[in-house]
C-alpha cells in the first residue's frame, strides 16, 4: 500500500520531533546556514546565522503591523527575529509538534507570544484563507517539501497581492555527473531532504506557480563552505565535550557529501504575487 501525503507528513514530522533538538545545538540556534562577508572571517556559527536571518527579512522588506506567514519555522528563532525587528506578526507552521512547543516557549520567553505563534500544519495544504498573510518566507524549508511546486501554489493563494515570498534554498549551481548525483541522494534521507532543485530552473518554477520572480541572489560563496566546516567542527567539540557523545554524533552523510560536491550551492530567490488589475 502506498502511504498518503498525510501518512509521510507524519513520519517525517515525527523524525524532526526526535532529531530538532541535536541539530539545534550543533548549529548554534537556529537550524540554517550562516552567512559570512568574508569566508575566511572568524565569525561563529551563530552569529553568520543571525546575519543570513537578517539578509532575509532586508528582502521580505515587511513594514510594521504586516501578517507574513513562515513556512517550515522549526523552533522559530527568525519568526522571533522578524517580529522583533520589521514590528509585524508572525505566524509559523511545521509538522513537527516538537517545534511548535520549542517556538511557542520561545516567544513566550521573549515577551512576543501575542504576536508570535506557531502551529502543527502541512505546507502542502496550508489551512488559511486566501489573500490572508502580507508576505512569507520559506526559509531553508522547502527542499525538505515534497512536491515543492505544490507548496509555492499553496504560498501564492495565501498571499494578498503585492505580498513578498523569500526562498533561502540549497540549489544545484551547475549539473551533477550521474554518480555525484547517486551518492548525493542516497544521503538525503538522514537530512530529510527531498530533493535540491537546479538554480536554472527558479524562474519557470516560480512563474508557474503564478508569482513574479524579483531577483535571485546565488550567495554560495558566503554560505556553503564556512557553513559546512564549521559544522563538522562543532561536532568534533561537542564530542570532545561530552565524550559520551563520542561514536554517537558524527557528521551526517549529507554533510559530508555536500563538502565534496561544489555544484551544490544557495540562493536567496524573491517572487511576488502580482497586484491585481482595476477591475478584476
Amino acid at each position: 500500500m502506498t502511504p498518503t501525503s498525510s501518512q509521510h507528513q507524519e513520519t517525517i514530522g515525527q523524525l524532526y520531533d526526535r532529531t530538532t533538538e541535536m541539530i539545534e545545538k550543533i548549529m548554534g540556534g537556529s537550524l540554517h546556514n550562516g552567512y559570512w562577508d568574508d569566508p575566511m572571517d572568524g565569525a561563529s556559527l551563530e552569529a553568520a546565522s543571525e546575519r543570513l536571518t537578517e539578509l532575509m527579512i532586508d528582502k521580505l522588506d515587511a513594514s510594521k503591523g504586516r501578517r507574513i506567514l513562515d513556512i517550515g519555522c522549526g523552533t522559530g528563532r527568525p519568526a522571533i527575529a522578524l517580529a522583533r525587528t520589521a514590528g509585524v506578526d508572525v505566524v509559523g507552521v511545521t509538522i513537527s509538534e516538537r517545534e511548535v512547543e520549542l517556538g511557542s516557549r520561545l516567544a513566550k520567553d521573549e515577551g512576543l507570544a501575542d504576536r508570535v505563534t506557531f502551529h502543527v500544519a502541512d505546507a502542502l495544504e496550508l489551512p488559511f484563507e486566501p489573500d490572508s498573510f502580507d508576505g512569507a518566507w520559506l526559509f531553508e524549508s522547502l527542499l525538505h517539501m515534497p512536491d515543492q511546486a505544490r507548496v509555492l501554489r499553496q504560498a501564492y493563494s495565501v498571499l494578498r497581492p503585492g505580498g513578498v515570498l523569500v526562498i533561502a534554498n540549497l540549489v544545484e549551481r551547475a549539473p551533477l555527473a550521474d554518480e555525484q548525483r547517486g551518492r548525493l541522494e542516497a544521503s538525503y534521507h538522514d537530512s530529510h531532504i527531498d530533493s535540491i532543485i537546479p538554480l536554472r530552473d527558479y524562474p519557470g518554477f516560480i512563474a508557474d506557480s503564478g508569482l513574479a520572480l524579483r531577483e535571485i541572489i546565488d550567495i554560495s560563496e558566503h554560505t556553503m563552505s564556512p557553513t559546512l566546516h564549521r559544522i563538522v567542527e562543532r561536532i568534533a567539540g561537542l564530542r570532545e565535550e561530552f565524550p559520551e557523545y563520542d561514536g554517537v554524533i558524527e557528521p551526517p552523510p549529507f554533510v559530508a557529501r555536500l563538502i565534496e560536491t561544489p555544484e551544490i550551492g544557495y540562493a536567496i530567490i524573491v517572487a511576488a504575487k502580482p497586484e491585481r488589475l482595476a477591475g478584476s
